[in-house]
């Protein structure tokens, strides 16, 4: 098992990975072995998208795209990472280029157990989603059950399941209000939700009860925005979205947040770039001294 990374802020640039000709959205990000890995949608100028991975020792300097999976009418997008227990599950949906809300996108999962080399797609909760539009799906694993959080056209679902291959039940929906992008995390001990609100708003929630009783896992609490701060020439359009967070505490105290923005308003998947902040406290964020703020 190696160290955990050495980050120099000073060194750090946001955007943090790009990909000249095409539109890089919804990262997920994760440590292992000496490296940060970075998964993020890539879209082309014709609406198509594909995975791509980049990695890092040090947030800093880049390697990639390290692998692709899919193009054309066979394309992926909207990856979220989380480690369970010695394996890494990723889940990602399809994705057909067709108008998102005309489509019926499915999601999968994978496994992997170094985020790096990952096994051939497997379909996730299809029989609740089959015939549906359904994206953006976050999973939890928690005692004996797993949590699969998704939307459904724009309706955000809950699912539970004692295996993560079902069957999978339907439960109550989890809030009340719109979201997407969700990611579970356990913050000291206790289950949150990190989520895309209304207008780009990035907000997290605390679960409210046990989470060893399923119920609790449909009550969160009123979510707290995170402020991603407008910079001119990289998130001046004030859009950032689909944040994804990593514990860095035991590294330097912050939390690190990876998103995707925009200079401009974005045209639905194209014109987006990857950002990277960090805070102590999820208030105040701060963007790495190299942030894009000159053209």
């Amino acid at each position: 098992m190696s160290q955990g990374p050495i980050i120099d802020w000073s060194k750090v640039s946001t955007p943090v990975v790009e990909w000249p000709g095409y539109s890089l959205k919804d990262p997920a990000l994760t440590w292992h072995d000496g490296w940060f890995q970075l998964v993020v949608s890539v879209f082309d100028a014709d609406n198509h998208s594909r995975l791509g991975a980049w990695r890092s020792r040090d947030l800093a300097e880049w390697e990639g795209p390290t692998w692709e999976w899919g193009s054309g009418s066979e394309g992926w997008c909207s990856p979220d990472i989380l480690k369970d227990g010695d394996d890494f599950i990723m889940t990602f949906q399809s994705w057909d280029a067709i108008p998102p809300r005309q489509s019926q996108n499915q999601i999968f999962y994978s496994r992997s157990s170094d985020a790096q080399g990952w096994q051939p797609p497997q379909p996730l909760a299809k029989a609740l989603t089959q015939g549906v539009r359904a994206i953006d799906a976050a999973l939890a694993h928690h005692g004996e059950h797993w949590f699969l959080l998704y939307k459904e056209a724009q309706t955000p679902r809950l699912a539970t399941a004692q295996a993560i291959d079902g069957p999978w039940t339907l439960l109550p929906e989890p809030f009340p209000c719109w979201a997407e992008n969700g990611q579970f995390i356990q913050i000291d001990g206790q289950w949150h939700l990190l989520a895309t609100l209304e207008h780009h708003a990035q907000g997290i929630a605390k679960m409210q009860g046990d989470p060893n009783t399923v119920e609790a896992w449909t009550n969160w609490g009123e979510f707290q925005i995170l402020d991603t701060p407008g910079v001119q020439n990289f998130n001046e359009a004030k859009a950032a979205n689909a944040s994804s967070l990593w514990d860095g505490r035991e590294v330097d105290g912050c939390w690190y947040r990876i998103f995707c923005s925009a200079v401009e308003s974005p045209d639905s998947n194209w014109g987006w770039q990857i950002g990277i902040t960090r805070s102590r406290d999820f208030k105040t964020w701060s963007f790495p001294p190299q942030t894009q703020t000159e053209t």
